[in-house]
């Protein structure tokens, strides 16, 4: 199996890839390349003798893809007799809205990401972090920015709700901390541009003292000790009694993933007139009829109208620079 996408799509795709070979009997081999998306390399990440390959593999343009909101829905892999099953993903390998059979082997992918060992400079981060930071109750706190600013725009301005959320928690437990993690500030990895919010301030503002995060190094995907910073916030995120995370996040998913810790998962608050009259179910049943999956409206909005600019832009980029700084410098843009 391959994963290109960023670090709670890899251990979606590791953990469960894991539990599939087990359950038929299989050997299962990870490629886990450094991408736009994830810079750091498993062993950076992790300690394990996992079959976890760092390379591309040479044929992979020849390998199925599944996990996009527009690719083919997986197939029961449970099932398949093929001798070796190369597949493209950043989704569960397992399937059990899709498949039933698949729930009793989805419980052991929770089991495989508990018993993984980060690795030593994760490991050390986490244990310090804790023993300065931690409250013994801890909410933990994800509000995910960066590149969601433009794909998922309804889950990423979730920030008022977010805190609406937090405060819900806190009247239940009135002495906890707040683990705030978030890449507000950083750059989309596919327009080179960074957006920021002030998450943080907003929460210090509201919350206090109480409110604690780690220092990234950077929240450039590309770099690895960006990835390696994302790791120890995730890590943290799962030692928390109650959780707010956001909506389509598999970060998110991850932080509470196999755990019964109280979650609430947030975006943009639903117009009340859309509430009323119910047309954002309406909507989402349609979409659900033609796809046969829960593609947010927004998302179905963004595949038809920006995500074909957005690959003009980036094939003129890569073949025909002269002409893309060229328009850039047209429209007053700076060049990147």
């Amino acid at each position: 199996m391959c994963c290109f996408s960023g670090l709670g799509n890899r251990l979606r795709v590791l953990t469960s890839g894991l539990a599939l070979a087990e359950a038929t009997g299989r050997h299962f081999r990870c490629f886990w390349p450094r991408a736009k998306d994830s810079g750091a390399a498993f062993s950076e990440l992790f300690e394990s003798d996992l079959d976890v390959i760092g390379e591309e593999p040479p044929d992979i343009r020849s390998w199925p893809v599944y996990g996009g909101w527009f690719d083919p829905p997986l197939p029961d892999l449970l099932l398949s007799g093929a001798p070796e099953l190369k597949i493209s993903t950043s989704d569960w390998l397992l399937q059990p809205r899709l498949y039933p059979a698949h729930a009793a082997h989805s419980l052991r992918c929770a089991a495989l990401f508990s018993g993984m060992r980060p690795a030593a400079y994760v490991q050390s981060q986490i244990e310090a972090f804790r023993a300065a930071r931690f409250r013994p109750t801890m909410i933990g706190v994800h509000l995910r920015r960066g590149d969601f600013l433009r794909a998922q725009p309804d889950n990423a301005a979730n920030t008022a709700p977010a805190l609406t959320a937090v405060a819900s928690q806190l009247e239940r437990l009135p002495d906890a901390g707040i683990l705030l993690c978030t890449d507000d500030g950083a750059r989309d990895p596919w327009t080179g541009q960074p957006r920021q919010e002030g998450v943080n301030g907003l929460f210090i503002q509201r919350f206090g003292p109480r409110v604690v995060s780690t220092t990234p190094r950077s929240l450039d995907r590309r770099q690895p000790e960006a990835v390696q910073d994302a790791l120890i916030d995730l890590l943290l995120l799962r030692q928390t009694q109650a959780f707010v995370g956001t909506t389509g996040s598999s970060f998110s998913e991850m932080a509470m993933f196999g755990r019964s810790s109280p979650k609430v998962l947030c975006h943009a608050h639903t117009p009340a007139v859309i509430r009323a009259t119910r047309l954002d179910r309406l909507v989402q049943r349609a979409i659900y009829h033609k796809y046969k999956r829960d593609i947010p409206a927004r998302n179905l909005y963004y595949h038809y109208t920006e995500r074909p600019r957005w690959w003009l832009r980036g094939q003129l980029q890569r073949h025909w620079p002269a002409l893309y700084h060229w328009l850039r410098a047209k429209r007053g843009l700076p060049n990147d």
